[in-house]
């Protein structure tokens, strides 16, 4: 038989067949206030042996939480045993194991954004997350994500459990706290401004991604300082949000190892921008230096062994400990190699943040390149505070660039050909054309830009391909055929001109040339406002634009009275200088001139 049976709480007892055997006393507890709350939601399963005696109890193969947190309230005198329980019977010990199973690995029978409610109710009941974990049958860091998602604000909440919004975009909103901000991205969401995969960006686009390059360089420095971050549960990053403040550490940390460098003997030590991430970026018109093979010590050669042999026995499913195993196997086989002192002395260092920390690229220049010149660590700190913008600001700027250089080459299609075949067919150091479409709108839409016309597509309300063959034809001409080919072509120079041409020197050499004939004004289409860009970079930087645009030396008046301001003046004055009428008016014709033709340096 297989019923449910409205059985008394005494004739209940644990089946051996079901697998928590113990629970933890906080869980129970916090199980039972919520049955004493809410009442008992799901039924139990239970097993009795057909040949089984009358008054033999029911055995609980599924919900043995529920059956010791009912028998604890008996205990604390809210129920007897004579309550009646609803039990699922089953007199087939096979199916009873099944339910048992079930019971324990299938656990979310309810959508999410319900799930989240009930959550948030146990914890208003129960602040112990612990405990709640226990009680549910779930890990600590589940019934946080929970948590948070719990915290959105109504708006979101309501379109989420409407299914208007799916449960990643939901935790994507978890970034932002509930509010104005937060209805707002909610609404662009609804009215498809954007998706959900662009909502994190647009949520973290003035922070640092903590688990990335230079974030997982600075991150312990950054919180022993009291830097502000925001866990995102739901995808294992850490994001910074005081940027100056980690760009700050970032250059202190590669001051320092130039230092301890120079102090080792080489010949000069060098400190990359913080753009660079690869030592393929630096070895335009330099020789790499390889240096000495390193041999593995005793204790190393030990270390892979040991290592490899636990590797080889495993037969399981790769764990986290597997995996870092196989990380150390690969260090300890790609030891770095060693540079003796003679070497050193002979040979440059620039220093950069890589993937893996601080790393270094040695090398000298070509004959006739010059002599090497030592460089104290003054001289480095000067070069390490060159201007450097956050990830998300020079993706802003790429893809304004890449708007004003696509709107540029539709007015100069020939010109547009021609970069193509060269692309395509020339010598372009490697650049090759990719149909991969790459975004050309920043993620702060204020009023500092506006969206260029760009051609897309062939305009054709028919899907059949008669129709489209006779709307292609009917403009014969080399001009409407050459406009309709760019068109076509569009998503390849998206990627073409903004990722190919911009990884190396040389490359950007390319665009600049390409672009200036093509005649693209960046400042067409943008304009830096207090949101879109002066906000989102470092004092030192806002200091440089002033003395650029104002024509401040350093230590003039005019200038330190602006480096005494808070930033947030600072911010506002630059902003006035190009939007606010009044302020303009007081401008000279030479600072007027510099500030409309002004445009980042990474541009």
């Amino acid at each position: 038989m297989n019923a449910i049976v409205q059985t008394p709480l005494g004739r209940l007892t644990l089946s051996p067949i079901n697998p928590r055997q113990t629970a933890a006393e906080d869980g129970i507890a916090t199980l039972a206030a919520s049955i004493k709350v809410c009442g008992l939601i799901q039924s139990l399963g239970g097993y009795k042996p057909a040949d089984a005696a009358e008054d033999e109890p029911v055995q609980i193969v599924a919900g043995g939480r529920r059956l010791r947190a009912l028998q604890s309230l008996v205990e604390s005198g809210d129920y007897t045993d004579a309550i009646l329980v609803p039990v699922m019977i089953t007199d087939d010990e096979a199916t009873a194991r099944q339910w048992s199973i079930a019971e324990n690995e299938i656990r979310e029978g309810v959508d999410l954004a319900h799930q989240v409610r009930a959550y948030q109710r146990q914890y208003e009941l129960t602040p112990n997350i612990e405990a709640i974990a226990e009680a549910f049958g779930v890990s600590k860091r589940k019934v946080k994500q929970r948590l948070k998602l719990a915290d959105l604000g109504d708006m979101a909440l309501t379109a989420w459990a409407e299914g208007k919004i799916d449960d990643e975009t939901a935790g994507a909103l978890t970034l932002c706290e509930a509010g104005e901000r937060q209805d707002e991205l909610v609404t662009g969401l609804l009215n498809k401004d954007f998706n959900g995969w662009e909502l994190r960006r647009k949520i973290t686009n003035q922070s640092i991604d903590g688990t990335e390059r230079i974030g997982k360089l600075v991150l312990e420095q950054y919180r022993a300082r009291g830097g502000a971050e925001t866990a995102d549960l739901f995808s294992d990053e850490i994001w910074l949000h005081d940027t100056e403040l980690a760009f700050d550490i970032a250059k202190e940390i590669l001051v320092a190892k130039a230092d301890e460098l120079l102090a080792e003997g080489w010949a000069s030590v060098e400190v990359a921008s913080l753009e660079v991430s690869s030592r393929w970026q630096l070895q335009d018109g330099t020789i790499f230096v390889r240096g000495d093979t390193s041999p593995l010590t005793e204790e190393e050669q030990d270390e892979l062994a040991s290592l490899k042999a636990a590797v080889a026995e495993n037969d399981g499913p790769i764990s986290d400990e597997i995996r870092e195993m196989t990380n150390q196997i690969w260090k300890l086989e790609n030891k770095p190699p060693a540079y003796s002192d003679e070497l050193k002395s002979q040979t440059n260092a620039t220093i950069y943040i890589g993937y893996k920390g601080v790393e270094l690229y040695p090398w000298v220049a070509p004959k006739g390149g010059g002599e090497t010149i030592s460089q104290s660590s003054a001289a480095t700190q000067e070069q390490a505070a060159g201007p450097v913008y956050s990830q998300a600001v020079v993706n802003d700027l790429r893809a304004v660039r890449l708007a004003a250089m696509q709107h540029a080459l539709m007015k100069n299609p020939n010109l547009g050909l021609e970069l193509l075949a060269l692309l395509i067919g020339g010598d372009t150091y490697g650049a090759a054309v990719t149909i991969n479409s790459q975004t050309n709108t920043p993620s702060t839409k204020d009023d500092g830009w506006v969206q260029p016309d760009i051609k897309r597509s062939l305009d054709s309300a028919s899907h059949r391909l008669k129709d489209k063959v006779a709307a292609f034809t009917e403009n014969n001409t080399q001009e409407r055929h050459i406009e309709l080919l760019l068109s076509a072509l569009l998503p390849a120079l998206q990627y073409a001109l903004c990722h190919t041409l911009g990884e190396t020197e040389e490359r950007q050499k390319l665009w600049n040339l390409y672009g200036r004939q093509a005649g693209m004004n960046l400042r067409e289409f943008w304009t830096p406002t207090d949101t879109n860009f002066f906000k989102r970079i470092t004092a030192d930087q806002l200091h440089g634009i002033w003395s650029e645009l104002v024509g401040c030396k350093p230590g003039e008046p005019k200038q330190l009275a602006f480096e005494s301001q808070k930033k947030g003046a600072k911010v506002k004055q630059l902003h006035a200088l190009f939007h606010d009428e009044a302020t303009r008016k007081n401008l000279t014709k030479a600072q007027l001139k510099r500030v409309e033709a002004w445009e980042p340096e990474i541009v």
